[in-house]
């Protein structure tokens, strides 16, 4: 796979953390891709510095032949978003191939005990009653 690094805003060390810190996802990404040609699959990587925020925005984009894939992260540490933008694109990698199910929505407690009783029948209403009389 050739990846195509785009910067925005980011320092020469930076860059060449990025650099560096890719290389190892983008190895795992090829393996997991699996193509005949790992050299005509074109990754794009944006990694946006936003130094007075003191954050990272880094997005991935992953054009295969039945689907483009994206994933997006944004963190203080640039190696973290560089991480979980690999992560998020071997997920969907896998699902794409059919690998793994997509993972369940986590349900709140207070949902899923609503999801459990629908339908429910009505609450018995509350009527008011007056008695009259000695007791």
């Amino acid at each position: 796979m050739r990846t195509n690094v785009m910067f925005h805003h980011c320092a020469e060390t930076g860059i060449a953390h990025v650099r560096e810190h890719w290389a190892a996802k983008e190895a795992y990404l090829d393996e997991l891709i699996g193509t005949e040609s790992p050299e005509e699959t074109r990754l794009d990587l944006h990694v946006h510095c936003e130094a007075e925020a003191n954050r990272f925005a880094v997005r991935a984009v992953l054009p295969l032949p039945s689907a483009t894939l994206t994933a997006e992260a944004l963190d203080e540490d640039v190696g973290m978003a560089l991480d979980r933008v690999a992560e998020l694109l071997a997920q969907a990698v896998q699902q794409h191939r059919g690998g793994t199910p997509p993972a369940p929505e986590k349900i709140d407690e207070v949902e899923e005990a609503s999801t459990e009783s629908f339908p429910a029948s009505d609450a018995p209403a509350w009527t008011h009653i007056s008695v009259s009389g000695p007791s």
